[in-house]
């Protein structure tokens, strides 16, 4: 039993990450769905690495400014980029009017003038989001959004009625999350109230799960189905507007 978590929580740390597992960790088909109760879990230790780089950025008396510049470094370090590549795809894809035609624009490794562009402001609006906070609480939004974003995922595919596009990874998910998946990933996503507050983080959760959801149904408007590029999307959304959300929640909270 605990060996087999393991491996679940190996797999969702190889599928979000950058990091080598254990051999008895690789990432197998059967083992994929059952791996997304850990991805809130695994956002929880990136967001960690990403305070511990702004923290000791501020304790060598940088600027916060670059001390948000090295958090957000390290976090597109550790996961290569993964889900900002996809949101860069699918700007790129706005410029085509049928199904095929995006997804043949997001499965082209090369970026265009839209991916460029949309990239730079995903990346611009969380530094100043970040930068505008009181550096007390910026530690605590690199911890929690990233963990929220993961947990996205799962209320995507929980009951998900959505289909697949062909060849995509995607298929692995579509109707294999249960309550159990989504009730151990929620817990792990509940951790981060003792950041912020049970109330809040319960709120953001509620915001998250609809947004995803609504996100979900647009892209099978658009293409017909699932990719994994719509869930890397998803993902970098899905944190920004966490991001959003705590930055206004502030005032409310130090009250």
């Amino acid at each position: 039993m605990l060996r087999s978590e393991l491996a679940y929580l190996g797999t969702a740390v190889m599928f979000l990450t950058r990091l080598p597992c254990a051999r008895w960790a690789r990432m197998r088909t059967e083992d994929m769905a059952a791996s997304l109760r850990y991805f809130p879990l695994v956002g929880l230790f990136i967001g960690v690495v990403s305070s511990v780089v702004y923290k000791a950025a501020l304790g060598c008396r940088f600027p916060e400014l670059v001390g948000v510049l090295g958090a957000m470094g390290a976090a597109i370090v550790l996961t290569g980029a993964f889900h900002e590549d996809a949101f860069a795809d699918w700007c790129d894809s706005f410029g085509a009017y049928t199904p095929e035609k995006r997804l043949e624009i997001m499965r082209d490794s090369r970026l265009g003038t839209f991916g460029v562009v949309g990239l730079f402001f995903l990346l611009a609006f969380k530094v100043a989001l970040l930068a505008s906070m009181p550096p007390l609480w910026v530690p605590y939004t690199l911890i929690v959004a990233p963990c929220i974003a993961r947990w996205a995922v799962l209320a995507t595919f929980y009951r998900s009625p959505y289909p697949a596009v062909p060849n995509s990874t995607v298929g692995l998910f579509i109707g294999k999350v249960s309550g159990r998946e989504l009730l151990i990933g929620t817990l792990f996503a509940a951790l981060t109230g003792f950041l912020y507050g049970p109330f809040p983080i319960a709120g953001i959760l509620l915001g998250v799960g609809c947004l995803s959801r609504l996100l979900a149904a647009y892209f099978v408007r658009l293409l017909g189905g699932l990719s994994g590029d719509c869930l890397g999307v998803i993902v970098a959304l899905s944190e920004l507007i966490t991001m959003g959300t705590l930055f206004h929640m502030r005032p409310l909270i130090l009250r």
